[in-house]
């Protein structure tokens, strides 16, 4: 979903909620295969190849962090999911420098700090929801 902001690779990020959500509850790797199929399916609905590099960059960089700040047990699921939309955002930056140039990704950066702690803070608000309403033996079943 598109935010109403005229920089490219600004959006909601729906689909971060479902990596978190994975991450909390199935662990690391689940969380990978998850932010590999959602990078996948997003170039091949969305994209091209720089999309597709945008888009893993991105992943990869965010997934690292969250699990890794997951696995610190010092951060709350908001906090965590605004270090994935920061990292997100940062991952897309490098990309970005190695494959555009890197004055188009510092010109980005303030726009996608901003972005990636908005949308983190709203991906995180949600998921933590979804995690009370779906206690653990209605997940794991």
């Amino acid at each position: 979903m598109p935010a109403p902001v005229a920089i490219p690779g600004v959006k909601l990020g729906l689909g971060n909620i479902v990596v978190l959500f994975t991450l909390e509850r199935f662990g690391t790797r689940s969380g990978f295969a998850v932010m590999a199929v959602k990078v996948l399916a997003s170039a091949l609905l969305f994209g091209n190849p720089q999309v597709l590099a945008f888009s893993a960059g991105g992943g990869l960089l965010s997934w690292a962090v969250m699990a890794a700040a997951l696995r610190s047990g010092a951060f709350s699921t908001i906090a965590v999911s605004v270090l994935g939309g920061l990292s997100h955002n940062l991952g897309q930056l490098a990309v970005v420098a190695l494959i555009l140039t890197p004055q188009v990704a510092i010109a980005s950066t303030p726009v996608l700090a901003v972005a990636g702690l908005v949308t983190g803070a709203v991906i995180g608000v949600i998921t933590r929801a979804v995690l009370a309403a779906l206690p653990e033996e209605v997940v794991h079943g």
